[in-house]
């Protein structure tokens, strides 16, 4: 069984992924509008020619889709179980790490508390998690 820790951190690791794939997505796409100077007069395609690429780059689309499919099931996993916390400050500091994927020291600002405490509250948050977590599993 996987900590509360690495339960609340799937979120962010998809979406890390999401972010890689749309990268390569874009940059193939950058490269699809390259249009080569016409040096010999002919019409001058090389292998595969333009339907392949878009095929390619239209076959990255749909992965790129899947996973962001994926994040929003996630996503709203994690949120039913953070939604089970009845500390509601508990409860939004986990929404901002692990939904919202806010840093440490923003989240103290926002929430105008001090980052050791914020910490600890963190501590308190994922025991409850982790409680949450070993009771559905039964």
């Amino acid at each position: 069984m996987m900590t509360a820790k690495e339960y609340l951190g799937q979120a962010y690791a998809i979406d890390r992924r999401v972010r890689i794939e749309l990268e390569k997505v874009r940059a193939m796409r950058s490269v699809l509008d390259y249009k080569p100077p016409n040096l010999q007069g002919g019409s001058g395609s090389g292998s595969g020619g333009l339907p392949e690429h878009l095929t390619r780059v239209m076959e990255y689309e749909q992965r790129v889709n899947k996973l962001i499919g994926e994040l929003v099931s996630r996503k709203l996993e994690i949120e039913r179980t953070i939604d089970k916390v009845t500390d509601l400050k508990l409860r939004e500091i986990l929404v901002r790490r692990y939904l919202s994927f806010q840093k440490w020291e923003q989240i103290a600002v926002d929430m105008t508390i001090d980052i050791r405490w914020l910490y600890r509250l963190h501590q308190r948050a994922l025991y409850e998690v982790g409680r949450i977590l070993t009771i559905e599993s039964h």
